[in-house]
This record gives C-alpha cells, structure tokens and sequence, in this order.
C-alpha cells in the first residue's frame, strides 16, 4: 500500500536522531530516552515482584491494577479526549482546561467511587482472587486516577510531551524503590505492593498538579459548558475507548476465570513485554500528536504517513531482537517458574507491532479529521474477535492462546484502520 513507499534510508535514520533542531525529532528523542529509563527500572521491579511472590502472588498485584485501568477507562467518559480536542485544535485557555479536569475528577471521581463500592459483591465475582479491600481501595482512588488520567492528555496537548515522560520515569523509579524496601524488609507481599501503588498514585497527582499549575500560576477556572462540550466530543470515542481497553486486557479477566491468578501473573508478564513495545511507538506518536491535531488537513496526512513507517520500523526491529533473546532472559530474570511466559510473549509480538502502526492512522483519523467512529468501529471489530476467540482459545491452549487470538485481533484492527486511512480519509 501506497503508505508504506519511501522506507528511510539509514543515513535519514542516523539524521533522525542526531538533529540538534528544536523539532518533533527532537521531542522523540527526549521522550525515547525517559521511557528507556522507565522500561529499565519497571523490569527492576517486575523482577522482585515475580521472584519473591510467584505467579499467583504477582497475579494478584496484575489484577488490581487492571481494575484499577478499568475504573479509569469506563470513568472518564471520553472527556480526556474532549479536553485535548478544545486545548489543541479549539484553543481553549490551559487554566479553564485544568480548572475544569480538576472538577470533572472530583465530582465524577466520587460518584464513580461510590457506585463502585455498593456493587462490591459484582466486582469481587469478576475480580475473583482479590481480597474485597483491594477492591474497595482502587475504588477510593478513584478521584485521583482519574485526575491523572487527564493530566497525561493536558500535558501534551500543550506541546509538553517530553515533560509528562520524564515524570513518568521518575514515578516508576519511586516504585522500583519503595518495592526494594519493601524486599529488604523481607515485608514485600500483595498486600504491600498494592498499598504502595496506591501511594504512588496520591503522590503523583500531588506533583502533577505542582507541575501543570505552574504553567499558569495556579490561575484555575472551572467551565460547566467546557466540561459539556468535552463529554459531548469524548462520547463519541468513549466507546472506542472502552473497546480498546476491553481488547488490550479481557483475556487477563477470561485467563483469571478459567485458569485463575497464577495464570494471569505468567501472561501478564509476557503482555508487560510485549507492550513495552509500545512505548518506543508512543514516543513517536505523543511527541506528534499536538502537530497532527493542530495543523491543517494536508501536513498531518503526510506527518502521519510519515510516523506510521518509523513506528513499524522501530517495533518491528526492537520485537525481532526480543523475539530472540527472550527465551534466556526470562530464566535470568525471573527464574524457571516463569518459563511458561516465553512463548506467549513470542506469539504477542508480531499484534503488538500491528496494533502500534493502528494507532499512528487512528489519531489523525479522530483529531484532524474529526472522524472518531471508524477507530470506534475499528475498536469493536478487535474486541469482538479477541473476547469470541478467546472463548475457544484459553480453554483448550491455555495462555498461548490467549496470545494468539490477540494477535490476529490486532492485525484486524490495523488492516481495517489502513483502509479508512486510504479511502474514506485520504489526502485532500
């Protein structure tokens, strides 16, 4: 297809992380070189999680923070995306935004948090081996996860991109120290680790505000009509939304339900992996997405032609090498109770790298273009193949399935995407 003609050569690839300009290029490599740290002290802490607790253990931990994603992604509403839409492409006033983020997690935060808490008994069913506590407790931060949640989408869309990695990097390293402590007091169980994460998440939206405040003297403005118009945009994608999470990680809930937490802790760690990947494509995509959504129609097609080929490049040759050394690295790190997260890891790799060119097509499609229901149904086509396949898949192969069913879903997801780039949004 036309929008793989034109692959650079290794002089524009050695161009492309040499330039001193002030530039996207230049945004890539700060936010490549922060989320290299990040990757490297979240595997630190992955390690003594897996080694001192086992997959059951570790199973535990991976599914309360998948709830927790899962009260973040069903919460929002989509108004992250209608706060980056009146930011970037509206040009609304950064304290009216942040004001109004503010309010929405508060208010919104709440309610959420307690129509968790009286569907308790709902939650412990679909989240079986997790004790109620931790349930309550992702709940009660729900306030603050959402808060976060905004402020990610806040902080790039004023062309900030770098900034939010860099922070990111210094939370996860916080973690990875709090987890030592917690080993070297011989106290580092589920129950620990889950309290320090929820730690973490208090202390990030202390910072976070700091951060983003000082960009305007803490001057805050709380807009209802904004806060309307950001539900009435993020609605649009919100299922989108809620269908990507439900594909990224409802073979995690299947997985629980058929085999339970130990097999969530063996595939959760072959998905921690392979959707590292995803941060070398997320340093692309982030550090362009301000200019996809701001400039006009005819250079953000081609700045998106133009990311989606580095973004399969990148992937693709980091996966190749992971692919390759997988194998001895899992029995280095983790030892040979985790053997059996190799091969899913393997089987996750070539989705990972379909699904990061998907996303590189959908952001120009849903914020330039204005057209966030083909990457809805480009969701749903994913999720639906994922949840139906899995339904046959982790029964009789177990977790390898799992890894296959979601990389072919992938694949889906990207080839569909390709096609609304091609014909129903093409160049003007």
């Amino acid at each position: 297809m036309r929008i793989l003609e034109k692959l650079p050569t290794s002089t524009e690839l050695f161009s492309f992380f040499t330039s001193k300009e002030r530039s996207l290029k230049k945004d890539t490599v700060k936010i490549y070189f922060y989320q290299g740290l990040s990757v490297i002290v979240g595997i630190i802490s992955t390690i003594f999680i897996a080694r001192t607790l086992g997959p059951k253990g570790k199973g535990i931990v991976d599914l309360f923070i998948l709830l927790t994603g899962l009260i973040v992604e069903f919460g929002l509403l989509g108004v992250n995306s209608g706060f980056f839409f009146y930011l970037t492409n509206q040009h609304k006033p950064l304290d009216q935004i942040h004001g109004s983020a503010i309010g929405y997690s508060l208010i919104f935060g709440i309610g959420v948090a307690i129509i968790g808490t009286l569907f308790i008994s709902f939650w412990q069913a679909l989240f079986s081996g997790v004790h109620r506590n931790f349930i309550l407790l992702a709940f009660l931060l729900t306030p603050f996860l959402f808060y976060r949640g905004l402020w990610q989408n806040l902080i790039i869309g004023i062309n900030l991109a770098p900034v939010g990695y860099k922070f990111q990097f210094l939370l996860t390293a916080a973690s990875a120290v709090g987890i030592i402590l917690l080993w070297q007091g011989r106290i580092l169980t589920s129950r620990s680790a889950i309290y320090l994460i929820a730690g973490i998440v208090l202390l990030a939206c202390l910072v976070s505000f700091i951060v983003l405040g000082r960009n305007n003297d803490f001057h805050l403005r709380f807009s209802k009509p904004l806060v309307s118009d950001s539900l009435r945009y993020g609605l649009k994608i919100y299922p989108g939304f809620i269908a990507n999470f439900l594909h990224f990680r409802i073979d995690q809930l299947m997985i629980n339900w058929f085999i339970g937490a130990s097999g969530v802790g063996l595939y959760a760690l072959s998905v921690e992996w392979g959707e590292a990947l995803w941060r070398i494509d997320f340093g692309i995509i982030n550090a362009a997405l301000y200019r996809i959504a701001s400039q006009d129609d005819k250079n953000s097609y081609f700045l998106t032609k133009k990311v989606f080929k580095w973004v399969l490049i990148l992937d693709g040759v980091v996966g190749l090498f992971l692919i390759v050394i997988c194998k001895p690295l899992f029995a280095l790190l983790y030892g040979a109770k985790f053997n059996a997260s190799v091969l899913p890891l393997i089987l996750l790799i070539p989705g990972v790298v379909a699904w990061g060119g998907g996303r590189a097509l959908s952001q120009y499609i849903a914020f330039n273009r204005g057209k966030p229901a083909l990457c809805t149904l480009a969701a749903f086509i994913g999720m639906g193949f994922n949840i139906v396949g899995n339904l046959f898949a982790i029964p009789k192969w177990g977790i390898k399935g799992a890894a296959v069913t979601s990389t072919i879903s992938y694949f889906l997801t990207m080839l569909f995407l390709m096609i609304v780039f091609r014909r129903k949004v093409s160049s003007p």
